[in-house]
């Protein structure tokens, strides 16, 4: 009871203000609305009846006093719900209380634990706590008025007003004035609030404040749709590391715009119900903006790949969209840039993220791991997560240096930063970097950071007591909190946000946005003897075979929403082809450790017309806390796809995965298709282009190599021999390769101005023409190589790209380009500082890297030259 204690304490220092507010009374109480305490009024939301059943009624009302989510923890709120007196669960009975007059205490028959006032003001919320005989737990009940008093305030037990900024005496006050800026309106409310509610509203899982009308809110995961319950069903998009295989910025912008609006259909329906806090909050953690440096990290797939500007230019995209603004100036969610920073691994091999010590040099954190996150700020995202990891010995969620003096004072960023979870803690539990909980408390608060996923902000009350924290600094970070929770519209009437008239109808309007982003996502690898595609009409039956070729895991992906439906490529085949499918697993799973499905497979293979083997890995062998050890294709999976080769002259295997899974076996099969974690729409986007409806034209974002061998260890952050930036080997795929169904023809490249000064941006045009027989996109890539540098840079880069959708046959699109300052930018080696440097810079414009002699097209090749002397790229 430390903890209810102190609250009891905290409340009581609260400035002293009744609210007396009006229009309070009969009405329609939704389901959650909270328990509190309030002036005697006589109000019909102050009459209750004791039930024979043990209930606790609202007089006249068929709603019950009920423990939130059938909690029996202490702090679980009380709140008002439809009495469900018919459940005989053993474990539901959180509607059952005992009243005992001579104690004064109400107890729950669930959990033995007391009705507890958090407070001794208007607006206290009562919540479940161990009964211990304060008088907080005591009520007076008065059989002939109805009312429950409190022996500790002589208050009243009372249904809690919906509470936002349409209630008095909340509409009165500044922070409830829609016509003041937002930080004008968050520095109001955080002027009212004690130090406990500061620190309170410092926590993800938090109670709002009732007195105030400031709700609970939390956060979602929106990594390729946004995380539900089970029941508020989402769309299930492919993965972001799949999605970006696409190179398509309107694609992602439209994803970010699609899962914007299911994120509010969500939190509407959840509101309705008294739920607020994850996965129902407005507060999106998404993107990963981290760079894939090597395929062994399991989160590589949650990212956008192993380039950086492909990153920043990608994550722009799904943040704007995210980030809709109404005309109103409300904001439909908040978009979350993650994981701050130099953090790719490892998660579990060979060793922990939350103890690792991410060594880097300066000039790799400059070209390699901050410009994602640089473009985010540019793009106006309103969030940041600093990440587990320390970065050159200092916790990243302690890092004055990552999280004030470059996050706010060199990117000028205005939003707020939230630890990943247990982060906070962990700078004093296992990187040891703080000497107790409120010393690591302490300089996470004083690094920037503002928000904490964990415990680990609620010893700031100690921090402050002991004077390490004033209640300025929880200010300061509680108002960055709440400018965003204000722009969101929570505070104000609800008919006046537009985004609460969205509802989960919006699910349905997306399954088409679905399909179009796993076909845009699948890379074409292998396509010996233009394979592919087959005219379907031409057979009459197929072997479908693999691991994955009926298995909904195969599909989903890290921080995966549970969808309406799944279609696997055996649902596609089977459901929308008149082909025999001889379906045969093969593998009892991705590990293929056994043999003992292979006969069956052969068998399969020799009866059918051709064999599409579906195979890879799955989510449960990577993702978060999962590292790989090998990048190869698991288990004797490889073994199985040579001996199907050998029973039936056309193979096409379809990989299913993350990062990168590589086998040799890839270049004696007939074709290979990269389907990546496509989502809900997999099989359908798959049997597309097998069949020829749809032209693949996706890319790879991350190099395919040999195999682990090509790989520095993963604990060095050394870039040497690293991504295909700075890789020296040639590896099994190169980053931006991808085939098609039909070939094009670049020309025309024109450079506008040949020399420029520093500061000035090189701006070039090209034509591309579709030279095959069939329509489809083509992606346009623009590269750079630093030719005369003085110091350390990449071989080449990534400079531009777009990708320009259905050329026909014999069609010829322009397409321009500009490349600028920052793009030509080295680190110079006595200050770190960026810098231009006078001499000549080689472009090369084509559908695939200039080095790439396994990509089928031209690439043609241009220069500029930067005259003048080494410039400052913040002096331009």
């Amino acid at each position: 009871m430390v903890i209810c204690l102190w609250r009891v304490i905290s409340w009581a220092i609260i400035a002293a203000a009744v609210w007396n507010v009006e229009g309070r009374g009969a009405r329609d109480i939704p389901d959650g609305t909270y328990i509190q305490l309030w002036e005697c009024d006589g109000s019909s939301d102050q009459l209750w009846e004791l039930m024979s059943d043990t209930t606790i009624r609202l007089l006249n009302d068929q709603k019950c006093v009920d423990i939130e989510q059938y909690g029996t923890q202490d702090g679980s709120n009380i709140w008002l719900y439809t009495c469900h007196t018919d459940d005989k669960d053993p474990t539901h009975q959180n509607q059952e209380w005992i009243y005992n007059a001579s104690s004064g205490t109400i107890t729950s028959t669930m959990s033995g634990k007391c009705i507890t006032a958090e407070g001794i003001i208007d607006g206290a919320i009562l919540q479940l706590w161990g009964c211990n005989g304060a008088t907080n737990q005591q009520w007076v009940y008065d059989t002939a008025g109805h009312t429950f008093r409190s022996a500790q305030s002589n208050l009243c037990m009372d249904v809690g007003s919906s509470a936002n900024c349409s209630f008095q005496p909340w509409s009165t006050f500044d922070y409830c004035n829609y016509k003041l800026d937002p930080l004008k309106r968050a520095e109001d409310l955080v002027s009212r609030l004690t130090v406990f509610e500061l620190v309170n509203l410092l926590l993800n899982d938090h109670d709002g404040v009732p007195r105030l009308g400031v709700p609970p809110f939390g956060h979602t995961e929106c990594t390729h749709g946004t995380l539900n319950d089970g029941q508020l069903l989402t769309t299930l998009f492919p993965q972001a590391l799949t999605m970006a295989s696409s190179f398509d910025h309107t694609l992602l912008h439209s994803i970010g715009t699609a899962i914007a609006d299911e994120v509010r259909g969500k939190y509407n329906v959840a509101f309705q119900m008294g739920k607020y806090n994850y996965p129902y909050g407005l507060i999106c953690w998404a993107p990963v903006v981290n760079v894939c440096r090597d395929p062994r990290w399991g989160r590589c797939q949650e990212g956008y790949g192993e380039d950086p500007y492909l990153q920043g230019q990608l994550a722009t995209q799904y943040i704007q969209g995210l980030q809709t603004t109404s005309e109103e100036g409300y904001v439909e969610a908040v978009a979350t840039c993650k994981h701050f920073d130099v953090h790719s691994g490892p998660e579990n091999i060979p060793s922990s993220r939350f103890t690792f010590d991410a060594l880097v040099s300066y000039r790799d954190w400059l070209q390699t791991f901050q410009p994602a996150f640089r473009a985010c700020a540019e793009a106006g995202v309103m969030s940041y997560m600093c990440s587990y990891n320390a970065i050159n010995g200092v916790p990243a969620c302690a890092n004055r240096e990552l999280l004030t003096d470059l996050l706010r004072n060199t990117w000028k960023f205005d939003g707020f930063v939230v630890s990943d979870c247990g982060a906070v803690e962990n700078v004093y539990q296992t990187h040891h970097y703080a000497q107790s909980q409120t010393e690591a408390a302490d300089f996470c608060l004083k690094a920037g950071c503002d928000w904490c996923c964990g415990n680990g902000f609620s010893y700031l009350l100690n921090a402050t007591e002991q004077g390490y924290v004033s209640q300025d600094e929880l200010g300061a970070s509680v108002t960055r909190l709440m400018k965003a929770f204000i722009q969101l519209g929570v505070l104000d009437p609800w008919d006046m946000v537009p985004y609460n008239k969205i509802d989960l109808s919006v699910v349905d309007e997306h399954k088409g946005l679905a399909l179009q982003a796993a076909l845009e996502a699948m890379v074409l690898l292998e396509n010996a003897n233009n394979t592919l595609p087959l005219l379907l009409n031409n057979y009459k039956s197929v072997a479908l075979i693999g691991p994955c070729a009926d298995d909904p895991d195969c599909v989903k992906g890290d921080y995966d929403p549970t969808p309406k439906y799944i279609v696997t490529p055996r649902g596609a085949f089977e459901s929308r082809t008149s082909l025999k499918v001889n379906y045969v697993s093969g593998c009892p799973n991705v590990l293929c450790t056994t043999t003992s499905g292979f006969a069956a497979a052969i068998a399969a293979a020799k009866q059918s017309d051709f064999v599409v083997y579906v195979g890879g890995i799955n989510r449960n062998f990577e993702g978060e806390g999962n590292d790989r050890a090998d990048i190869a294709l698991f288990g004797l999976q490889s073994t199985l796809i040579q001996m199907l080769k050998q029973s039936n002259p056309k193979v096409i295997v379809v990989l299913m995965h993350g990062a990168p899974v590589v086998s040799p076996v890839y270049s004696q099969v007939d074709a290979v298709i990269s389907a990546g974690y496509a989502g809900q729409e997999a099989g359908n986007a798959i049997l597309d282009v097998v069949s020829g409806l749809y032209n693949p034209a996706g890319r790879t974002v991350v190099t395919w190599y040999t195999g682990v061998g090509q790989l520095p260890p993963m604990v060095s952050y050394s870039m040497v021999n690293r991504t295909y930036r700075y890789m020296v080997d040639t590896p099994m795929y190169y980053f931006g390769y991808g085939l098609s169904y039909t070939t094009f023809q670049y020309s025309n490249l024109n450079i506008a101005t040949t020399s420029i000064t520093p500061c000035n941006q090189a701006t070039l045009q090209v034509t591309v023409t579709n030279t095959g027989k069939v329509a489809g996109d083509e992606v346009v890539q623009v590269y750079m190589t630093f030719k005369n540098a003085t110091v350390p840079a990449p071989f080449v880069s990534l400079v531009g790209f777009t990708r320009v959708a259905v050329l026909a046959p014999g069609n010829t699109a322009t397409v321009g380009f500009n490349i600028t300052p920052a793009q030509m930018t080295v680190v110079r080696d006595e200050d770190f500082a960026e810098v231009i440097e006078p001499g000549e810079y080689a472009v090369y414009v084509g559908g695939h890297q200039p080095t790439d002699t396994k990509a089928v097209g031209n690439i043609l090749a241009g220069s500029f030259v930067v005259v003048g002397s080494i410039t400052p790229l913040n002096s331009c």
